[in-house]
């Protein structure tokens, strides 16, 4: 079953000129094992502005066989796929400002999350300065019907350049470890969002 973008235009003001959400993305599945067994059925993401940084979250709950396909990653052994395979895997949410141009202006400043025991990291994939990608790894089995949050806070240096404008990409995947840091083995079959952002700071 295809992904449910569910768009919204309302526009929230909290508390002071400078904070404020924007509108609301979701993806649904009547199925997750179409696209991973640990992917979660369902999530929203919300993004805003705080003071001189763009945010970007996704919320969501795994349901109980989210959970056993998991621990079975976290086992080792079989685990499906090659990359995966004989070793201890541990579930991932990857958060990535993708831009329109090989000039990142959106880095990465801060990750907060609720998953278990979570390891959190950025990368700067593309060699330009800015961290573009950020990505939590729960290194504990997370519990089932719990809502859990990924939220990433973005320096905003968009200054209206062609180009400075991109879209925010959040895919489950599984990772291993590798060294002192965690790489992803295996990616879900689907990215559960992708939300544009435009080319001026503060633009969602």
């Amino acid at each position: 079953m295809r992904k449910l973008i569910i768009p919204t235009t309302l526009l929230v003001i909290i508390a002071s000129s400078t904070a404020f959400a924007g509108g609301l993305t979701s993806w649904s599945y009547s199925s997750t094992h179409n696209y991973g067994s640990y992917v979660p059925n369902a999530g929203t993401f919300t993004e805003g502005i705080y003071g001189s940084q763009y945010w970007s979250r996704v919320n969501f709950v795994f349901e109980s066989s989210d959970i056993t396909s998991i621990k079975d990653y976290m086992n080792g052994g079989d685990n499906p796929g090659t990359n995966c395979d004989n070793v201890k895997a541990y579930v991932t949410v990857d958060m990535t400002a993708v831009g329109d141009s090989w000039d990142d202006e959106i880095d990465g400043a801060t990750i907060y999350t609720t998953l278990p025991s979570a390891y959190k990291d950025f990368d700067d994939d593309n060699w330009d300065g800015e961290k573009e990608e950020s990505e939590v790894v729960a290194l504990s089995a997370p519990l089932s019907g719990t809502s859990y949050y990924m939220r990433t806070y973005w320096n905003d240096y968009r200054d209206g350049d062609a180009g400075d404008s991109g879209k925010i990409q959040v895919q489950f995947g599984m990772s291993r470890p590798a060294g002192s840091e965690y790489n992803t083995c295996v990616n879900s079959g689907d990215v559960q969002i992708i939300n544009p952002y435009g080319d001026n700071y503060g633009s969602l």
